[in-house]
């Protein structure tokens, strides 16, 4: 049994990326313990991965966590050993001395190739469609890389947590490339992400900068004789950070109309009742399908007004979705009210859905229709009589019985009444709790949040299954964003949340909510991760998509297994 520490590089630029791994060899390990990295910044991991090798019929196995880290600081660190559990033993790695030399200037040649860093070369500008919003207006940014040398390969170091701002990601671009002239300079300019942000909270945000790793291709006197002697292209990586973004939010205006939700942005509406004619013993289905560009946690459905003579039944969400149009998040939501007459009679409904438009600056009401039903009267009959309907002569109270006779029967408790109802009555009162447990077990089985919680697992293996065939068919960026999907998906049908309420921040927080140990969660995030760099860098190799196919595979299984225990 050993464990080790090791690295792919012992001196490194400062600002460039590394990787260090740590390895039990022949063992299972648990309660892995990292150690600090005070003197780097951690780009990725952990990462878990578990192998097997097979020498002359001698097997070896081994279990490894790795990081990527990047070097912030120029000098040399230590990094201190990590610990694992492994045979009722803690065992320790040996440390690790790393070398930060300072990143030399990007010296760029007459054929467009560059050493060194330089930010005139490569940089990234992210850009937001308005400066100016209101609470819950959706914003666009779009994150542009410009370069003028050729690049090998686009990594992702570190996304920004958009504080104050609720994210969703946009995934329907243009990906193509176009040339722009900036100081004299030519560029190539790509749209590498986009992003529709929702403000939480008025005031001044900031939208911390996003950074990457280029491969930069070098073309001769690279350093390498052999290279250089057959003209061959070598590849220098460069760190490269956006501007950060300043956006400022206004509040919305005072004295909103009673039948304001919280919309903002810009929605359209349509109603539908299930019939205009019914009786007492029917139920009246009103449904509104709402649906527009805002934040769409802001849409909640609207009251309606009081209607004498009908039970208005709180409001439930029937279906929600969020799709891409036109380059930004649409949301539609469909809401059902139930409606209960307790009389006959002629109704009249006017549903009104107030939003803030954007547009006009100021709110704006939907009612498309006025429904007028009539109600007649039906087979049940009303429980109580109030004093008008009341028959003349009839007392509030009458005596059931106004006479008594007793009856002694004798001192036998045997057979007696009392003994038959102290020798019966547990027996009735066992069966009548596994009557209402069973009822209730039904009753809570109807419920859809019980139902979604159930099928996670099942909904979980239908879309691997999708995933497997779109990998079959080498369509990597449908498959990457399917096993995403998977992922959120299953965690948010266990815990009964919208999906949209789930990022990589708050997915950790719901799996130990769940009971889902670090190694687990920490091995179902690094599947996401590698899902968000490869629909960021554009992968399409089949062995990659293969590996994080079965990385998800096992990650799902691993917790599914652990939540049910």
């Amino acid at each position: 049994i050993s464990f080790t520490a090791d690295t792919d590089l012992r001196q490194i630029p400062q600002g460039a990326t590394f990787q260090v791994r740590f390895t039990l060899t022949n063992a299972q390990g648990s309660a892995f313990s990292a150690p600090p990295f005070n003197d780097f910044s951690i780009a990725g991991g952990p990462n878990r991965m578990n192998s097997m090798t097979m020498v002359n019929g001698s097997a070896t196995s081994s279990e490894s966590w790795s990081f990527i880290l990047v070097a912030k600081n120029v000098g040399v660190f230590t990094i201190r050993p990590a610990t694992v559990r492994a045979n009722g033993k803690v065992i320790a790695s040996n440390p690790l001395t790393i070398e930060i030399t300072k990143a030399k200037p990007a010296v760029v040649t007459p054929e467009g190739t560059v050493k060194g860093n330089s930010k005139d070369v490569v940089f990234i500008r992210a850009e937001a469609d308005r400066h100016e919003a209101r609470v819950g207006q959706q914003i666009i940014l779009d994150y542009k890389l410009y370069t003028r040398v050729s690049l090998n390969g686009v990594n992702l170091l570190h996304e920004s947590e958009y504080p104050g701002f609720y994210k969703q990601d946009i995934n329907s671009f243009n990906r193509g490339e176009s040339q722009v002239s900036l100081g004299g300079k030519r560029y190539v300019v790509k749209t590498i992400s986009r992003v529709a942000l929702f403000p939480l909270q008025e005031g001044t945000l900031t939208v911390d900068p996003l950074s990457i790793q280029a491969g930069v291709v070098r073309n001769g006197n690279s350093g390498d004789t052999f290279d250089d002697l057959f003209n061959m292209p070598s590849v220098q990586t460069m760190n490269v950070a956006s501007n950060p973004v300043v956006v400022q939010i206004k509040a919305l205006p005072p004295n909103a109309p009673a039948s304001f939700t919280g919309a903002v942005g810009a929605y359209e509406m349509q109603d539908s009742i299930s019939r205009t004619e019914a009786t007492t013993d029917d139920v009246v289905s009103l449904r509104l399908t709402i649906k527009g560009n805002g934040d769409p946690k802001r849409i909640v459905a609207p009251p309606l007004p009081p209607v004498d003579g009908l039970d208005i039944y709180e409001p439930k969400i029937v279906s929600e979705h969020s799709d891409e149009e036109q380059g930004q998040i649409v949301t539609t939501k469909e809401i059902e009210y139930l409606l209960i007459p307790k009389k006959p009679g002629s109704y009249t409904l006017r549903p009104e859905f107030t939003y803030f438009s954007v547009t006009e600056g100021r709110y704006s009401a939907l009612t498309p229709n006025t429904f007028n039903f009539s109600i007649a009267q039906g087979s049940a009959k009303a429980a109580t009589l109030n004093a008008a309907e009341r028959p003349k002569g009839v007392e509030d109270i009458r005596f059931l019985k106004t006479t008594t006779h007793f009856q002694t029967k004798g001192d036998l408790f045997f057979a007696s009444s009392l003994f038959w109802a102290l020798a019966i009555g547990p027996f009735l009162l066992v069966g009548a709790a596994a009557a209402y447990r069973t009822w209730r077990t039904r009753m809570r089985l109807r419920d859809v949040g019980l139902v979604r919680i159930r099928g996670a697992s099942k909904a979980a293996q239908r879309r691997l299954s999708v995933a497997q065939d779109l990998m079959k068919n080498n369509q990597p960026r449908p498959f990457y964003d399917e096993i995403s999907k998977t992922l959120y998906g299953y965690v948010a049908d266990k815990l009964n949340i919208p999906r949209p309420e789930l990022s990589k921040s708050t997915t950790l927080e719901k799996l130990t909510s769940l009971g889902v140990s670090e190694a687990r969660s920490a091995a179902f995030l690094s599947v996401l991760q590698e899902c968000e760099l490869a629909l960021f860098a554009g992968k399409d190799n089949p062995a990659g998509m293969a590996d994080v196919y079965q990385k998800a595979l096992k990650a799902l299984a691993d917790v599914d297994r652990e939540i049910k225990k």
